[in-house]
């Protein structure tokens, strides 16, 4: 190492070529070994008390909703020594659901964008990331609606168009889009556009 170091010192065009190549490697290397992943230690939920509370935590997140759920899984893949604290008996937030006289209940989110499988989008991307690749979807069946939203007639849709209450939304851009077409107005260029527009924002959502 000496006689390497020494020659290089001596010979300035020989250091210039080999400088961008040490750190080109140590890019490489830093890219490929960060976030620094470490086990993780399951442990059970208990009722809170400030002795539990290890001393040596880098982060506290309060909420165990899709939120902090997610920046806890972030920040302790990035080696950080994470605790989440949450005030229901359940952890999840909105994410949960619950069994109550022989029915599954959701208490908030239901489905999600296509997005969030598709792993070449922000939010696939981030989730495959917190899954390591193992988090599974169920496809909507392309038949159904898998939504329904209902407005009042709206008094500026041309007379004549079938202006319906009810507007159903199903797998896919271009069915919705004739769908909610279909039940407004389906000779309306500017509606299309819109639409299309809301569907697009919907997927990079």
């Amino acid at each position: 190492m000496d006689t390497l170091t020494s020659y290089l010192l001596n010979n300035p065009t020989a250091l210039v070529l080999v400088l961008p190549i040490v750190i080109l490697v140590a890019v490489v290397i830093y890219i490929l070994t960060f976030p620094a992943t470490r086990p993780v230690q399951s442990r059970r939920a208990d009722k809170f008390h400030p002795s539990r509370v290890p001393s040596n935590l880098d982060t506290i997140v309060i909420g165990s909703g899709s939120g902090g759920s997610t920046v806890a899984n972030l920040l302790g893949q990035s080696g950080q020594r994470v605790l989440v604290l949450e005030q229901h008996s359940v952890t999840g937030g909105c994410t949960h659901s619950f069994r109550e006289e022989g029915c599954e209940w959701d208490t908030g989110l239901h489905y999600v964008s296509k997005a969030m499988s598709t792993r070449t989008k922000r939010a696939g991307a981030i989730m495959d990331f917190m899954s390591q690749g193992k988090q599974m979807w169920t496809p909507f069946p392309s038949s159904a609606p898998y939504d329904e939203i209902v407005f009042p007639e709206d008094p500026h849709v041309k007379e004549g168009a079938p202006n319906e209450w009810s507007h159903k939304f199903y797998d896919g851009t271009e069915t919705t889009v004739r769908a909610v077409l279909n039940s407004i107005d389906p000779d309306n260029d500017e509606l299309k556009s819109r639409v299309r527009t809301f569907m697009d924002i919907c997927l990079d959502v």
